[in-house]
């Protein structure tokens, strides 16, 4: 979906899932921060980063996305 449309933030939001689905939180952040440049009032994209970050323990960072 992301090939087709590099700018579909739900799809991206998506891909973050995935990522952290198969324990890779760098790819799984980054993938939600591209939604969130895409949609930054995407409230999905922000909980799940905000929920990766807290579980990574970065409680700051978490924070400022939940």
């Amino acid at each position: 979906m992301i090939e087709a449309n590099p700018d579909d933030a739900e799809a991206w939001a998506e891909l973050g899932v995935a990522l952290r689905a198969l324990q890779q939180p760098v790819e799984s952040e980054r993938a939600y921060r591209r939604a969130l440049g895409l949609r930054p009032d995407y409230g999905v994209a922000r909980h799940n980063l905000g929920a990766l970050l807290a579980h990574l323990g970065r409680a700051e960072d978490a924070l400022l996305e939940l």
